[in-house]
């Protein structure tokens, strides 16, 4: 995670409005860093910081800092289940006091445009969804199979429960013949609420108390989580960690051993392609050369005698690069020897 740029603004911490969407892993490029002094007195240390999402990578990001009064130790990601932010779409988060001052806690907002386009896809999809389900509904109610009003309404609340993160941005209205049965739905959208929505995609808010650190290292430190989350994914997919199978302990501790080893070999892939400046996953590096194999051949020749080739697959032009990059070069030769005469 490079970062390339910074810019520092100092912004009067009155003008903020309530914060964007928080997402609890994130990496990025780019920073920028508005430092905020907020001296707000408000009832209790509540903070309307949006909902959050733990997965999460970004090529830019927008870092706003503000000193509130605190109630946390360490950097953490606060947030709340707001879904409907206030008119006033600032993309900073809004800052708070506690009733107690004697600490102060810094709150980071960051922005990822990576993550802001997984969540826009996302909402595209459930919006595909919502409309094909209402569409569904739409047509029952059309061609008479739903007109009772009050069923209707307990369709519309189940349709509106099933997707309530998307539904929440569209108004169903009904329309009746004279005999009061339902003839017809009809779907508005509400340009406000969505827009709204849309405002907090891609960020989220850090606390902290370490007021001595700026909010880049803030930023960094906090991070360092996705690393060990990273890790034990890894061991116990990709790694194999689990499941054991092993009844004895001792079986047991060399199955870990093995693991933990395969994991510094692991890490060690990572470091050469972030050194390199290649951005794929280990994962995905591993999915690539996973089909350059070491091959085992046995035949037998005209005078009954059984040989052993042992050969490697010629490597594509993918693999090459990954190999090159990682300094790998392939020195087993290729071998031939007869085991049996038959």
């Amino acid at each position: 995670m490079g970062i390339e740029s910074m810019r520092v603004d100092s912004i009067d911490a009155g003008s903020l409005s309530a914060g964007p969407q928080a997402n609890e892993s994130l990496g990025g490029e780019s920073l920028g860093v508005d430092s905020i002094d907020a001296g707000l007195q408000v009832a209790g240390p509540q903070v309307a910081h949006p909902q959050a999402n733990h997965s999460l990578g970004g090529e830019s990001l927008g870092i706003d800092s503000m000193d509130t009064a605190p109630q946390v130790g360490g950097p953490q990601a606060k947030h709340s289940q707001s879904n409907e932010p206030q008119a006033n779409h600032s993309n900073r988060a809004q800052p708070y006091a506690s009733d107690s001052m004697d600490n102060k806690i810094k709150q980071i907002l960051c922005i990822s445009e990576r993550r802001r386009d997984k969540e826009e896809a996302i909402a595209r999809g459930m919006q595909t969804k919502f409309q094909s389900a209402f569409d569904k509904l739409a047509d029952s109610v059309k061609r008479g199979q739903y007109s009772n009003a009050t069923t209707v309404a307990s369709r519309i609340g189940k349709l509106k429960q099933e997707h309530r993160s998307i539904a929440r941005r569209y108004e169903i209205d009904t329309i009746t013949g004279d005999d009061q049965k339902v003839k017809e739905l009809v779907l508005t959208e509400k340009p406000k609420v969505k827009e709204a929505a849309e405002t907090l995609y891609g960020a989220y808010v850090i606390e902290t108390n370490r007021n001595d650190l700026e909010p880049e290292e803030i930023w960094k430190l906090y991070m360092t989580l996705t690393k060990v989350e990273d890790a034990f994914k890894a061991l116990k997919s990709n790694l194999g960690m689990r499941p054991i199978y092993h009844q004895l302990a001792s079986r047991t501790a060399a199955h870990l051993f093995i693991s933990v080893v395969a994991y510094h070999l692991y890490g060690a892939i990572a470091l050469s392609l972030s050194q390199a400046g290649d951005k794929r996953s280990v994962h995905s590096i591993l999915a690539q050369v996973s089909t350059h194999s070491r091959l085992n051949v046995t035949m037998l020749d005209d005078n009954k005698r059984l040989h052993n080739l042992r050969i490697s697959s010629t490597p594509n032009s993918t693999q090459k690069e990954i190999y090159s990059i990682l300094g790998v070069v392939d020195t087993l030769a290729r071998t031939k020897k007869v085991i049996a005469q038959l």
